[in-house]
């Protein structure tokens, strides 16, 4: 009874100096979902979107179509997607093409969760959605940027 004792004691501090930041944690070290891995979510290109500025983004007059990658920062399987979405961008940006605005939204907020759920994007991350100019109802084309070739042929540029 007592070495079970003595071994939760010494898990627990474990997970809390871990989590604590105090033992250090190598940035790629551990599986997908580890919290610690650190994805860059943060970059220029892409507008950070949350519950106050939905809607102006969604009312922006300088784009026709309008992409927002919901996201939570622990997800996984977020960082293959984010990098294509980023591809996609970049390429985009480079050849011109104004008309598609790119954003984030990310869902581990909570100011955000309630945005995220009603647009449907808490059910599973990531989401990639692509709305018209004014439309609050947006189609999910997470499918497309598995693929960065199908995504850009998705916007007619290849």
């Amino acid at each position: 009874m007592m070495k079970q004792f003595v071994f939760a004691v010494v898990m627990v501090s474990l997970l809390w100096l871990t989590s604590a930041k105090v033992l250090p944690i190598k940035e790629n070290e551990g599986k997908s979902h580890n919290i610690h891995k650190r994805v860059v979510f943060n970059v220029d290109e892409v507008e950070d979107v949350d519950v106050r500025s939905f809607g102006d983004y969604l009312n922006t007059e300088n784009a026709q179509q309008l992409l927002i990658f919901y996201y939570a920062p622990w997800c996984g399987v977020c960082e293959k997607l984010w990098n294509n979405y980023l591809a996609v961008e970049r390429t985009l940006a480079q050849q011109g093409v104004g008309y598609v605005k790119f954003g984030r939204m990310n869902c581990d907020w909570i100011s955000n969760r309630m945005t995220c759920m009603q647009q449907g994007a808490l059910r599973q991350y990531p989401k990639i959605y692509l709305y018209e100019r004014g439309q609050d109802v947006g189609t999910d084309v997470s499918d497309e940027f598995k693929d960065v070739d199908a995504a850009l042929a998705y916007f007619n540029v290849l």
